[in-house]
């Protein structure tokens, strides 16, 4: 089994056994995941890979991602070294990209790419993390909003939409140098307030996206595709969120 090395041979004819004891014939990739090292460089196929070993065995593999589950294999793997290194780069999707000062395409780009849960992460000689359990793990910390929450939020993204226009307009018309230094430094300090706003609000509605883009797994894309698709359409969903009409963002 090169492709996907099983760490531990009993326990994956254990793993298989057990599915077909039970009468279910079925195995989860979380399950697949303790006996099988997968190369998160290859990770769609190596997955495809073991969906062929058990296929043989008359077993199928659940692509359907239990997060009950997932959370409590998380706890025994948090200190793994590949685990924490991607969960550095994922606690904290979007904050730190201040769009005032970098508004360039290649800086849109950096912006975009660091909300897609990477497949790749660091090796150690303990094995590779799943990209997926690790995640739902750091996305899990945030916590959820409340109505009134959101419309805080959303309030402080509109000023710094606001402050960012008259910034704009000025510099568009060389006049940014007409400014008290005091106005200017408040209309870029409310610039950033808006962005950081804007990063909570996303963060705190990741969860939305996982849970939506688990009913669509199966469909011919992976859970990481549409996890990626769902997070750019949640980064529009937020700039174009209208706290006035009186719904709650995540609904």
């Amino acid at each position: 089994m090169a492709a996907a090395p099983v760490t531990d041979a009993s326990a994956w004819e254990e793993l298989i056994a057990r599915a077909k004891a039970d009468g279910s014939n079925v195995v989860t990739q979380a399950q697949v995941c303790e006996v099988v090292e997968l190369d998160t460089d290859r990770f769609d196929q190596e997955l495809e890979a073991i969906r062929k070993l058990l296929a043989e065995q008359g077993i199928r593999l659940d692509d359907e991602v239990d997060e009950a589950a997932l959370a409590a294999e998380l706890e025994e793997q948090a200190e793994r070294d590949a685990a924490a290194h991607v969960a550095e780069v994922l606690a904290d999707p979007l904050r730190g990209i201040d769009l005032a000062d970098d508004e360039s395409e290649e800086g849109h780009r950096r912006r975009l790419k660091l909300v897609k849960p990477s497949r790749a992460g660091d090796r150690s000689s303990s094995g590779s993390a799943d990209p997926v359990r690790v995640y739902l793990k750091e996305i899990g910390r945030v916590p959820l909003l409340t109505g009134a929450e959101e419309v805080a939020l959303a309030k402080r993204i509109e000023a710094g939409g606001q402050a960012g226009d008259r910034l704009a307009e000025l510099e568009a018309a060389g006049r940014v140098e007409e400014l008290d230094r005091m106005d200017r430094r408040r209309l870029e300090r409310t610039c950033r307030d808006g962005e950081r706003a804007k990063s909570d609000l996303i963060q705190a509605n990741l969860r939305l996206v996982v849970s939506i883009a688990k009913r669509y797994v199966g469909r011919g894309m992976h859970l990481l595709d549409l996890i990626q698709e769902g997070n750019l359409g949640l980064m529009r969903a937020v700039e174009k969120f209208d706290y006035t009409k009186g719904f709650k963002f995540s609904t």
